[in-house]
C-alpha cells in the first residue's frame, strides 16, 4: 500500500460509533491515511444505503423486533447486520485500488477470497446480475453482483462503497448466519425468496480469524 494501513480489528461494538468512525476513517483517508475496520454488533440492526428510501423496508416490524433503523455513508441498499462481520477499507484516492470503482471492488473482494480460501473456505464471485425482477432489491444480500461473494451458490458477502475528492471506503459484510424468517418480515418479501439468495458461512470459519486473515 502507498500509506501504512492501520488496523482496528474489533469496532467499538456500537453500531453508531462504528459507523461514524467509517466517516472518520474516510476523512483521514483524505489526508494520506489508510485504515481498516473490523466490528460486529450482539444485536441485530438494519443499516440502509445512504440514499435508500427507509419506506423500502418495513419499519413497523422493525420497531416491533427493537432492532434499530441506521444509515451509512456508502450506497447501496439494506443489510441486517446479524450475526455478521463487517469490514471497512478506507483509502487515499492515490492508492492504485482507490483509482476506479471497480478496481476498488475488485482489490478488497479479492483479497477477502483468498483469506477465506486459506482459512479452508472457498468462495467464488457474482457473476454480475440481479436477482430480482422490477428494479434493484431492497436486500444487499439479493443481487449477485460482482462485488459478491458466493457460498453453494448463496450471496454471504455483500459490498458498497462510498467516495469523496481525495479517498474511498469500500466496506463489506460477511454472514455467518441467516435468520430468514426476520429478514423477510422486515423486507416484506416470502422467506423461500431469502433462503434461495443468501447463505451463511460455518460458524466454524470464525469472524475474527477472518479479519486477523484479510488483515495480513
Amino acid at each position: 500500500m502507498t500509506a501504512p494501513l492501520l488496523f482496528f480489528p474489533r469496532g467499538t461494538g456500537r453500531p453508531r460509533a462504528d459507523l461514524a468512525f467509517e466517516e472518520d476513517a474516510l476523512a483521514a483517508a483524505a489526508r494520506g491515511r489508510a485504515t481498516l475496520l473490523a466490528y460486529r454488533w450482539r444485536t441485530p440492526v438494519l443499516v440502509l444505503g445512504y440514499a435508500q428510501e427507509a419506506a423500502s423496508v418495513d419499519l413497523a416490524a422493525c420497531a416491533r423486533h427493537r432492532i434499530p433503523v441506521l444509515r451509512r455513508i456508502s450506497g447501496g441498499t439494506g443489510v441486517l447486520h446479524h450475526h455478521a462481520l463487517s469490514l471497512s477499507l478506507a483509502l487515499p484516492l492515490v492508492h492504485p485500488w482507490a483509482c476506479s470503482i471497480g478496481a476498488l471492488y475488485d482489490g478488497f473482494v479479492e483479497s477477502l477470497r483468498a483469506a477465506l480460501a486459506e482459512l479452508g473456505h472457498p468462495l467464488e464471485r457474482g457473476r454480475g446480475h440481479k436477482t430480482a425482477a422490477g428494479g434493484r432489491s431492497p436486500l444487499c444480500f439479493e443481487d449477485r453482483l460482482t462485488e459478491s461473494l458466493l457460498w453453494r451458490g448463496r450471496k454471504v458477502l455483500g459490498c458498497a462503497q462510498a467516495r469523496r475528492k481525495a479517498a474511498a471506503l469500500v466496506h463489506g459484510t460477511l454472514l455467518f448466519g441467516l435468520d430468514a424468517a426476520l429478514q423477510a418480515e422486515l423486507y416484506g418479501v416470502p422467506e423461500a425468496r431469502v433462503r434461495g439468495a443468501i447463505g451463511a458461512l460455518p460458524a466454524a470459519a470464525g469472524p475474527d480469524a477472518v479479519a486477523d486473515a484479510a488483515a495480513g
